[in-house]
C-alpha cells in the first residue's frame, strides 16, 4: 500500500515539475502563430510551442523557418539544415549548408559547395552538381562555371548550360526561353563585346539561331528584335515560332499594342501594322504604345500629345509631360506662369484639374495623392480636397482610410478628413491583420483597431502582428502572449 502511495505522489511531483518547467518558459524571441505552432527561441536555440505555451517541438535549432508549409518546417542544427514535421521527426536529415527560394514543396539548397534542388523530404530533384541557382517562373536557370542553361520543375534539364545568359519569357500565350552568347568585334582597329540572343521553346527546341542583338518583349503574337549591321543596327519583328515576319528595316521599335507598332524611319517616328505596312507616317519625335482608350502618346516639338490610331490628334502636344491614363484621367506637367505644375486631363484632352501641385499621382479608387509646397493632400476627380495639403505623408488604408503624419505624429483620417484615432503616435504599421494595428508612442508597442479606437495600450518593447487571435509582446524583456484584448494568455 505504501508503495503505490510512495509511486502515486512520484507521478504527481514530476506531473508538477514538468508544468512548472513550461509555465516558466523564458522566450528571448516569439513569432507569429502558424497552424497552431509559433517559432521561439529558448536558452539561445529555437524550436516551436503550441498555442498553451508548451514546448512542442524541442528548442535545438541554430535557425528555423516561421511557419510550417504543409505541415514541414525548414530547420538548422549546427552548421546544416533539414526538415521536420509537426512532432520535430526529420524528415530530410540536416546535410544542406544553405538554402534558397522555399517554394511549393521544392527548395533551391546548397551542400558540399554545389547547389542543387531538393523536395521538402530531401529527394533530390536537380542534383548538386551546379555553381548556382535561380528560379525564373516555372523553370530553374542553372549555372556551371561561367555558363547557363535551364531546368524544369521536374529536374530535367531543357536547356544545357552552354550560354552566357538566360531568361524566362512569361507571357500570355507565351513560354519561351530567350538564351545569349557573348561575341568580340572589331570596328576600326576597336574590339567590342556584345550579346547576341536567340529563342528556345519551353521544351528545349531552338526556335532562332543565336542572332539577334536584341529580343524585346513579345505582345499581340510578336517581338522587336535587333540585327547587327554593317553601320548600326535595325530592327524587325519575329512571331512566338521564331520566324521574321517583319524584315529588319526600323532604326527602332516597340512591341505591337492595339494592332499598331511605333517604329523609327530617319529619326522620325510613326506607325506600322502587322503587314508592314505604313499606317501613321512617320512625324513624331517620339512615339509611345496605344492604350486601351486607342490613344497613342507623341512629342511635337518637345512637347507631348495624344494621337487616335488614325494619327489624328486627339490630345494638342501642349505638355511637358502626360503619364498614363488611369480611371480616365491622366498626370500631365504644364508650363503656367508660376512654374511648372501638375494638373489632370481627360481622354479628350481637357484639362479637368487645374495644373497646380508639385506633384500629382494617379488616381486610385477615385482620388489621388498630390503635393504642394513639400506637404501632401488627397483629391477628388472633380478637384476637391478630401485631405488638405498639410501632411508630411500619407498613406492609404483599408476602408477608404489614411494614415497620415502631421507635427511628426501619425494618426488615421477617414475621407472627410475626420480623426480616427483617439491619440497621436510616433508610428503606425501600414497593416492589419486580424482587425488591429500596431501602433508606437515614446518607443513602447500597443494595438488600436481599424477604426482608430485603442484597444492595447502601448506598453511592450516589442509585438509581433496578430495571427490566429493572439500576438507576442515583450515587457519587461519578457515575451507573453496575449489575445486581442491585451489579456495574458501565458
Amino acid at each position: 500500500m505504501r508503495k503505490r502511495v510512495y509511486i502515486c505522489i512520484s507521478i504527481l511531483l514530476l506531473l508538477l515539475f514538468l508544468v512548472s518547467c513550461n509555465s516558466h518558459i523564458i522566450l528571448e524571441e516569439a513569432n507569429p502563430y502558424f497552424e497552431g505552432l509559433a517559432k521561439v527561441k529558448i536558452n539561445g536555440k529555437y524550436g516551436y510551442i503550441n498555442k498553451e505555451g508548451e514546448i512542442a517541438i524541442e528548442p535545438k535549432f541554430t535557425e528555423a523557418s516561421i511557419m510550417f508549409f504543409n505541415d514541414v518546417a525548414w530547420v538548422k542544427e549546427g552548421e546544416f539544415w533539414g526538415t521536420i514535421d509537426k512532432t520535430g521527426k526529420y524528415l530530410a536529415e540536416p546535410q544542406y549548408e544553405e538554402i534558397i527560394s522555399v517554394s511549393n514543396d521544392i527548395c533551391i539548397a546548397k551542400k558540399s559547395n554545389r547547389y542543387g534542388v531538393v523536395d521538402n523530404k530531401g529527394k533530390e530533384i536537380i542534383p548538386f552538381d551546379y555553381d548556382s541557382i535561380e528560379r525564373e517562373a516555372n523553370l530553374f536557370i542553372v549555372k556551371k562555371g561561367s555558363l547557363f542553361g535551364c531546368a524544369n520543375l521536374e529536374g530535367d534539364i531543357i536547356v544545357e548550360p552552354d550560354y552566357d545568359m538566360v531568361r524566362v519569357i512569361i507571357e500570355p500565350e507565351v513560354n519561351i526561353i530567350k538564351v545569349g552568347k557573348e561575341y568580340k568585334w572589331f570596328q576600326n582597329d576597336d574590339s567590342y563585346n556584345e550579346f547576341k540572343f536567340g529563342l528556345m521553346s519551353i521544351d528545349g527546341e531552338k526556335l532562332t539561331n543565336i542572332e539577334y542583338a536584341s529580343i524585346d518583349n513579345f505582345s499581340e503574337g510578336l517581338a522587336p528584335v535587333k540585327v547587327h549591321e554593317k553601320i548600326g543596327f535595325k530592327t524587325g519583328f519575329i512571331n512566338t515560332n521564331g520566324e521574321m515576319v517583319i524584315e529588319p528595316q526600323f532604326h527602332d521599335a516597340y512591341p505591337f499594342s492595339q494592332g499598331l507598332a511605333a517604329v523609327e524611319i530617319d529619326e522620325k517616328w510613326g506607325y506600322i501594322d502587322k503587314e508592314s505596312n505604313i499606317i501613321i507616317e512617320p512625324n513624331f519625335e517620339f512615339a509611345g504604345q496605344f492604350n486601351e482608350y486607342d490613344l497613342a502618346k507623341v512629342r511635337v516639338n518637345g512637347k507631348y500629345g495624344y494621337i487616335n490610331k488614325q494619327g489624328e490628334m486627339i490630345i494638342e502636344p501642349v505638355f511637358e509631360e502626360i503619364v498614363h491614363f488611369v480611371e480616365d484621367l491622366a498626370p500631365m506637367e504644364y508650363k503656367t506662369d508660376e512654374g511648372y505644375k501638375w494638373g489632370y486631363i481627360d481622354t479628350s484632352g481637357d484639362i479637368v484639374i487645374e495644373p497646380k501641385y508639385n506633384e500629382a499621382e494617379f488616381f486610385y479608387r477615385g482620388i489621388a495623392k498630390v503635393k504642394v509646397d513639400g506637404k501632401y493632400g488627397i483629391i477628388d476627380k472633380m478637384g476637391r480636397e478630401i485631405l488638405p495639403p498639410i501632411y508630411e505623408e500619407i498613406l492609404q488604408f483599408p476602408d477608404d482610410n489614411f494614415i497620415v503624419k502631421i507635427g511628426g505624429k501619425m494618426s488615421i483620417v477617414n475621407r472627410n478628413g475626420e480623426e480616427l484615432t483617439e491619440e497621436s503616435y510616433d508610428r503606425i504599421a501600414g497593416f492589419e491583420t486580424e482587425g488591429l494595428i500596431a501602433v508606437n508612442e515614446e518607443g513602447k508597442w500597443g494595438f488600436i483597431d481599424k477604426n482608430g479606437k485603442e484597444v492595447i495600450a502601448p506598453k511592450y518593447e516589442e509585438v509581433t502582428y496578430v495571427r490566429e487571435g493572439v500576438a507576442f509582446a515583450k515587457l519587461k524583456n519578457k515575451w507573453i502572449c496575449i489575445d486581442k484584448e491585451g489579456n495574458k494568455i501565458f
